[in-house]
């Protein structure tokens, strides 16, 4: 039998269905690698916008214009609220923000600080 993640009875009850799971650096590589795919092809799909094409039945009656103002917009809106996180306590956040451009950063910095000899990263969540 393990032994369990939490010592108090209170917090091993209330995390009993979460799972950790260590991350290992190789990991983070491949996370970084598929995010960076995402954020080339979401550019990619707003340089060569074609409403013909789209899955969103809302941008089939926008054009490109209507569909670069949008999608600027939303970035702008999340930018603008959630973009920095000065907390100098909080070290391995570098953001608030849940962009893909900003998670990109964030594990390209947790990829270069974290010791990787020394400590291991948990995901614990379900």
């Amino acid at each position: 039998m393990s032994k369990p993640l939490f010592l108090n009875k209170e917090l091993v009850e209330r995390y009993e269905e979460y799972y950790p799971v260590i991350i290992s650096k190789e990991c983070v590589l491949k996370t970084i690698e598929l995010i960076h795919k995402k954020v080339v092809k979401h550019y990619e799909r707003l340089l060569n916008f074609n409403k013909e094409h789209t899955d969103y039945i809302y941008e089939k009656e926008l054009t490109k214009e209507q569909f670069l103002e949008h999608n600027i917009r939303s970035k702008l809106s999340w930018v603008s609220k959630f973009m920095l996180n000065l907390d100098e306590k909080e070290k391995y956040k570098i953001t608030n923000s849940w962009l893909y451009e900003h998670t990109l950063l964030e594990l390209v910095h947790i990829l270069k600080i974290f010791d990787w000899k020394n400590k291991d990263i948990i995901h614990f969540g379900w």
